[in-house]
C-alpha cells in the first residue's frame, strides 16, 4: 500500500500488480502536472516541470495554443476529455506536444499507467492505461503528436514494436508521427529532484531546448541529447520510440526555433471579433481552452458603466468600467463574463496569483502578471485601466487594472483579479459589486 508521505521518485509506491519542409501547422501544448494526490504520496516538482517547459517553448520556439491541468484539476475524466477534445480542435497539419509529469504505475502483467490526481490505490479503473492513451492519440487528426512522460515505469508506453527504422530528415515533417519520449525504462523508477527544482529528466530537456541554436530540432535528436545529460548524473535511462498502433507513419515532431522560419510565426492574438451591437472590433486569443477577448470591453450600456475621468480618449485605450451587475449583461451575444475558476485557471496557467482571502501566493503571481500584461507572451494584453469607486471618484490609471469575474463572493460582493504595477503581481480579491472595473469576455473554442 502507498504511504502518504513525500518521496523522491515518481512511482505509485506500491508493489506491481525552412525550404523543402512542409509548413507544420499550428503548434499546440497540453501539459499535465500533479504534485498533490488524493491517495498517493505527494511530488515536489511535477507542476513546476510542466510550467518551465511551457514557458521555455513560448520564449524560444512556438506555441499557438496551450492547455494545462494541474493538481486537483488533473482528474482522469479531465485528462481523457481533453484528449477527445483535441480530436475536434486540431486539424491535419497541426502539431501537438503532450507533457505528463506525475506518478506512474506498472502492474504484474507489465502494463503501464498514468495516475491522475483522483486515482485510487489498487483500483485500476481510476488509472489511465497506456493503451487508452494510444487509442485517444490515434484519433487526433494532427500531423505530429509528441508524448513526453516524466513518471516511473513510463517506458511501458514503448513495449510494442521496438524495432524502428528512422525516416530520413527530409521526410520527418511530411509524414505523420506519433512519438514518445519517457523519463525511464519499463520497470524503472525515476527521480523527482530537489524541492523547488526540476526532475533530472525535465532539467535535461530544459537545458537542451535552452542551449539549442539549430533552426530545426527533431524529437530523436532531442532524445539523444537528453539521454546523455540524464545518464551522466542519475541512474535512469530515458527511452524513445514511435507509438505504434496510434497512426504513426514514419515522421517526427520538429521544434522550430523562433526567427528561423520563412513563414511568419503564429501569433497568440491574431483573430478578431466584431461586436454586432456597435461595430467595435476586438482582438481575441485562445488561452487554456477558452477564447478570451484581448481588448477591454467598451460597449456603452447606459447606466452602470463609465469612461475613466469621463474622457473619450481613455475609453479608446482602456475600454469602459462596469459595475458587476452591468458587467454580467454587457458581453456581446455568444460571449460571457469568465468565472472565478476560469480566471484562476488562467492565472495558474501562466504562473499563479496572490489570494486576498488566504493571504498567500499560489504559484508565481509575478510570472502571471508579466505574461498576461499588455506586451506579455500570452497575448492577453491586460491593461492598467484603473477603477471607479462607488462615490464616483476614479483612481489608479496606469498603476492598476481590475477585472470582474462572473462569480459572487456573497450577496453584495464578487470576485475580481487585479494587476498592480508597483508590486508586479496578479491578485485575487472580493469587492463590493458597485465598484467600476474593466471586463473581458470569453467563449468556448
Amino acid at each position: 500500500m502507498p504511504q502518504n508521505k513525500n518521496t523522491d521518485t515518481r512511482g505509485a509506491g506500491f508493489s506491481p500488480e525552412e525550404e523543402g519542409h512542409l509548413p507544420p501547422g499550428r503548434p499546440w501544448f497540453f501539459g499535465i502536472g500533479i504534485n498533490e494526490y488524493q491517495h498517493f504520496s505527494k511530488l515536489q516538482n511535477a507542476c513546476k516541470d510542466v510550467r518551465d517547459v511551457l514557458q521555455l517553448l513560448r520564449e524560444r520556439y512556438e506555441v499557438y495554443q496551450s492547455i494545462t491541468l494541474f493538481d486537483e484539476a488533473a482528474t482522469r475524466s479531465a485528462i481523457i476529455d481533453q484528449l477527445y477534445a483535441f480530436q475536434e480542435q486540431l486539424n491535419e497539419d497541426d502539431r501537438l506536444i503532450i507533457y505528463y509529469s506525475g506518478h506512474g504505475f506498472l502492474d504484474s502483467q507489465g502494463r503501464g499507467y498514468w495516475l491522475p490526481a483522483d486515482a485510487v490505490a489498487r483500483k485500476a479503473s481510476s488509472f489511465i492505461r497506456s493503451s487508452t492513451l494510444r487509442e485517444c492519440i490515434e484519433d487526433i487528426k494532427a500531423r505530429h503528436v509528441l508524448l513526453i512522460s516524466d513518471s516511473c515505469f513510463s517506458g511501458a508506453l514503448l513495449t510494442r514494436n521496438a524495432g524502428y527504422a528512422q525516416a530520413a530528415m527530409e521526410e520527418m515533417e511530411r509524414s505523420r508521427s506519433r512519438w514518445v519520449i519517457t523519463s525511464g525504462r519499463q520497470r524503472e523508477e525515476v527521480a523527482d529532484g530537489p524541492p523547488g527544482g526540476n526532475s533530472p529528466f525535465t532539467g535535461s530537456i530544459l537545458k537542451v531546448l535552452r542551449n539549442n541554436q539549430d533552426p530545426l530540432l527533431n524529437a530523436n535528436l532531442l532524445f539523444d541529447k537528453v539521454t546523455k545529460l540524464t545518464r551522466f548524473n542519475y541512474r535512469q535511462m530515458p527511452q524513445s520510440a514511435p507509438l505504434f498502433g496510434a497512426g504513426h507513419e514514419g515522421g517526427q515532431y520538429v521544434f522550430h526555433l523562433r526567427g528561423n522560419r520563412s513563414q511568419q510565426a503564429v501569433s497568440p492574438a491574431t483573430d478578431t471579433f466584431t461586436d454586432p451591437r456597435d461595430g467595435k472590433v476586438y482582438r481575441t486569443v485562445n488561452l487554456n481552452g477558452l477564447t478570451w477577448m484581448a481588448d477591454n470591453l467598451a460597449y456603452e450600456t447606459g447606466e452602470g458603466c463609465w469612461l475613466y475621468d469621463d474622457d473619450p480618449q481613455n475609453g479608446e485605450k482602456y475600454g469602459r468600467l462596469y459595475t458587476w451587475e452591468t458587467a454580467i449583461k454587457a458581453c456581446p451575444p455568444g460571449w460571457r463574463l469568465p468565472t472565478d475558476e476560469e480566471w484562476k485557471g488562467l492565472a495558474m496557467h501562466f504562473g499563479g496569483y496572490y489570494d486576498w482571502i488566504d493571504g498567500k501566493d499560489y504559484g508565481n503571481p509575478e510570472s502571471a502578471y508579466k505574461a498576461l500584461l499588455n506586451g506579455g507572451a500570452s497575448g492577453f494584453c491586460a491593461l492598467l485601466g484603473g477603477l471607479r469607486y462607488a462615490n464616483g471618484n476614479f483612481n489608479g490609471l496606469d498603476d492598476s487594472g481590475h477585472y470582474w469575474t462572473a462569480t459572487e463572493d456573497s450577496t453584495a460582493y464578487a470576485w475580481y483579479y487585479s494587476f498592480y504595477h508597483n508590486e508586479s503581481k496578479l491578485y485575487r480579491y472580493g469587492s463590493n459589486s458597485s465598484m467600476g472595473f474593466s471586463c473581458r469576455g470569453v467563449r468556448d473554442i
